[in-house]
């Protein structure tokens, strides 16, 4: 037996590239070129960023979301483990070493899952099999490099014609193996494989070598075996008298991933979302993260194949689930779709025959309206609103405390002109909306279920569509938060994601609910809102509006989006490769996102009233988020003495209590209402 070559150790720098090729020769000198090249895989040629056993964690979860499974990460994993080890158990009971067949593993979880939760009624056994295979092996990929000095050699001994052939103790199929090896182009530089997974005899019992030996037809000592590790690539392989070089890669500069190195990982990045002290509503991009999250794992579980995002905050949520999806190696299981929408665009269509309709969806909440306000909301134009108007002879600007009682309201009813422009403007924006809809999906028809997505609050929207979508389609809206049922129903159902009141007031509910406002501020895109649907040619388009944000505006906010996607991005990238189903769990979202709700910064108050709002349903008109530059003393005194009396008076006096205080020239009082609020939702007073 020749003495085999030990003790070598290789970088995995490109400047040691030639080291395990030197080493080959000064063998090869001594004891001969050999008749065949037998080496090993992992570790040896392809190296992982992570810890072996964590690319299994980070597959449960990746299983969990791609079949919409109930069973948490953790639980899959511990599954997967158990099978495992059953499996090798009875190989080894029928004479094999306790090794397995990725496979049987697959079919085995599929079994065991099934019986908790009834998968079969969503997948087929052959479908969840080629589901795993397809997540773990684009884990690996993720996770694999090619260590330079063991390519090097392998293209040498391809030069010298010198079959490589490649062993190793491991439950991939050779098909799978071909596959890894053709990432990394490596496939053309070695002959083909033996694996335990196909024997179901090891290296490691040194039972895999004897197979190897007899099916290439070579003597040991004709053969160099090449691997890292001690007993299995060394003193086994002698034992079958085949020479060997121990190969021992320095990782000391790689931190391999892990449990514990994940964690670490995770809190750098949610502690660079504070980072900067100048930063504007940091908090916010965690807020969206969680949002993201919850809802893939929610669509999955429903089985979602296309969602819609309303416009205009929808635009930021889809960018953040299309990038979350793409993360996760999962681009495009979930289709997602733009939705050119509003309240104005959707009610008309959603509206009744004029004899029947009382317009309740509107009045419930506007009822001091003009006559030109209340066309406007039914999408009627200008110059036909002026020519109503001069028929009633009532002035189209004159506001009715009660319009809904008021005699111009009834006067309209009656006129023939208003009557005729409903019905035809109703009945065509209905078609339009139906015909809008359908170009989302792949087939012609509309599907069963209709599902929106967007930030939410009582879903308005939502309750328009349903009055116009077909009875047998359910519409289904995933919000951001939901503080009101609206025309909840089995067939127009609703859930908050962060935040709901149903089906009771979900957790941490408080610490989001003040900030409804900031939610549509910071994630509006910064387009015009939709008017109404047109037929143009084959096609029904959006008709937009007029742009009523100035550039400033614009570019501020559009400036703190990129920022909320660059925090994301970072947390995504953490998602890919981590095992948890959560990242954060709620109630560390909810803490974050109280921080800037009730402890905001001079700058992000500056920031808000910096801006303004127009309202393009019901009421037509501007509204501005200013703050008083000074008042005077008796102002403020004047202001204290009502809070004292009645807080909620000066908290609801705009869209967010922290801006209401700092108008009255209260903000003094906001770090004690701010540490009260914190203490009642989470017990603590600060972050």
């Amino acid at each position: 037996m020749s003495t085999p070559a030990t003790g070598h150790h290789y970088s995995t720098s490109a400047s040691c590239e030639s080291a395990l090729v030197a080493d080959y020769e000064a063998h090869t000198s001594s004891a001969g070129t050999p008749q065949v090249v037998l080496i090993d895989l992992f570790d040896t040629i392809i190296g992982r960023r992570v810890e072996p056993e964590y690319v299994k964690a980070i597959w449960a979860k990746r299983i969990r979301y791609l079949a919409g499974l109930s069973l948490s990460a953790k639980e899959i994993h511990e599954l997967r483990v158990c099978v495992e080890a059953e499996l090798c158990q009875a190989n080894q009971q029928l004479g094999f070493d306790d090794e397995f067949r990725h496979l049987d593993m697959c079919n085995e979880v599929f079994t065991r899952i099934d019986a908790h939760e009834n998968l079969v009624a969503r997948i087929s056994a052959a479908d969840f099999s080629q589901l795993c295979e397809d997540a773990e092996l684009q884990i690996e990929r993720e996770v694999q490099f090619v260590y330079p000095s063991a390519k090097a050699l392998l293209q040498r001994l391809c030069d010298e014609s010198v079959p490589v052939y490649i062993v190793s103790d491991s439950f991939f199929s050779t098909r799978q193996m071909r596959q890894i090896l053709a990432w990394h182009g490596l496939d053309t530089l070695t002959r083909g494989f033996f694996l335990s997974s196909e024997t179901l005899v090891a290296k490691r019992s040194g039972r895999l070598f004897e197979r190897v030996l007899n099916a290439l037809g070579v003597a040991g000592s004709s053969a160099l075996m090449i691997g890292d590790n001690q007993i299995s690539d060394i003193a086994n392989s002698q034992k079958h008298e085949i020479r060997s070089v121990l190969v021992k890669h320095d990782i000391s500069s790689e931190s391999r991933l892990g449990p514990a190195t994940s964690q670490h990982r995770l809190e750098s990045a949610l502690n660079s979302l504070t980072r900067s002290s100048s930063a504007i509503f940091p908090e916010m991009a965690l807020s969206m993260y969680a949002f993201t999250a919850r809802l893939f794992q929610r669509a999955t579980q429903l089985g979602e194949s296309d969602l819609l995002f309303c416009s205009r905050e929808g635009l930021l949520l889809k960018e953040l689930f299309d990038r979350y999806q793409e993360q996760l190696g999962l681009k495009g299981k979930i289709r997602t779709h733009y939705f050119h929408t509003s309240r104005l665009a959707s009610f008309l269509p959603s509206l009744g025959p004029l004899k029947t309709e009382a317009f309740d969806r509107l009045f419930r909440q506007y009822r001091t309206l003009s006559l030109r306000t209340f066309l406007l909301s039914l999408q009627f134009s200008e110059e036909l609103i002026s020519r109503i108007s001069s028929v009633l002879g009532v002035p189209a600007d004159e506001e009715f405390s009660n319009f809904p009682s008021s005699s111009a309201f009834a006067q309209l009813r009656a006129l023939p002109l208003f009557g005729d422009e409903y019905e035809r403007a109703r009945s065509a924006q209905r078609s339009h909306t139906l015909e809008y809809l359908k170009s989302f999906y792949q087939t012609t028809e509309l599907p069963d279920t209709i599902t929106l997505v967007d930030v939410g609050w009582k879903g308005t929207i939502q309750d328009n569509l349903r009055n116009i979508i077909p009875d047998d389609i359910t519409v289904r809206g995933l919000y951001v938060g939901l503080v009101a049922p609206g025309s909840i129903s089995l067939s127009n159902a609703k859930e908050g994601l962060l935040f709901s009141v149903l089906p009771i007031i979900s957790e941490f509910f408080k610490a989001f609910f003040e900030s409804c406002a900031l939610f549509e501020i910071l994630l509006s895109a910064q387009h015009p809102g939709t008017l109404r649907y047109e037929q143009q040619g084959a096609r029904v388009v959006p008709i937009l509006g007029v742009d009523e944000k100035s550039s400033e505006v614009r570019e501020v906010i559009e400036s703190l989006q990129a920022a909320y996607q660059r925090s994301c991005e970072e947390l995504f990238n953490e998602c890919r490769l981590n095992h948890l189903d959560e990242l954060v769990d709620l109630r560390e979202v909810a803490s974050r996102h109280g921080r800037m709700v009730f402890y905001p910064s001079p700058d992000e108050l500056a920031m808000i009233a910096s801006l303004d709002h127009y309202e393009n349903f019901g009421v037509f008109n501007h509204t501005t988020f200013w703050l008083p530059e000074k008042l005077s003393k008796r102002e403020r005194l004047r202001n204290l003495s009502v809070f004292l009396r009645n807080p909620g008076s000066v908290l609801a006096s705009s869209l967010w209590p922290a801006l209401s205080l700092a108008r009255h020239g209260l903000e003094w009082i906001q770090p004690w209402y701010g540490r009260r609020k914190m203490k009642q939702i989470f017990g603590y007073t600060s972050r």
